[in-house]
């Protein structure tokens, strides 16, 4: 049986600052207007809004660091999420009025379509003269 490796110095130096590290406390912020839960069962803990204090200053909350890894992680998830879905509702909001709008000139487009086909059609010297003439009949 092959015996247990033994620790150098070095290891033991890691291992204890992995363990202090472990143990350090880090102030998290909330930059959002809402409060923002971190469930770590069966913990919970409430990172209030930039305009809440609830003793650490506005928007600010001290946790151990892997709670903060945690909150960095979800929060950074979070704003992107929000920010796309404020650009994706936008845009589509855009594109929805374009359409609509399109729509309710298709009709009148189709009408003038029809409308500067005939005139080609007619003499290109008198064609304002066909134009006011029907132009008038048309908006009756």
């Amino acid at each position: 049986m092959p015996l247990p490796a033994q620790r150098t110095t070095e290891d033991e130096a890691l291992h204890r600052e992995m363990e202090r590290i472990s143990l350090d406390w880090v102030m998290i912020y909330n930059p959002t207007d809402e409060d923002f839960y971190i469930d770590w069962l069966p913990w919970h803990h409430l990172v209030p809004n930039k305009n809440k204090d609830i003793g650490w200053g506005p928007g600010r909350l001290e946790v151990q660091r892997y709670l903060a890894r945690w909150y960095c992680e979800h929060m950074t998830v979070y704003l992107i999420n929000k920010e796309g879905q404020k650009k994706a509702t936008s845009k589509f909001f855009t594109l929805k009025i374009l359409i609509t709008r399109l729509l309710n000139f298709y009709p009148l487009f189709r009408f003038f379509e029809k409308f500067w086909n005939q005139v080609k059609k007619q003499d290109s010297k008198n064609y304002h003269k066909y134009i006011a003439k029907n132009l008038k009949s048309a908006i009756r």
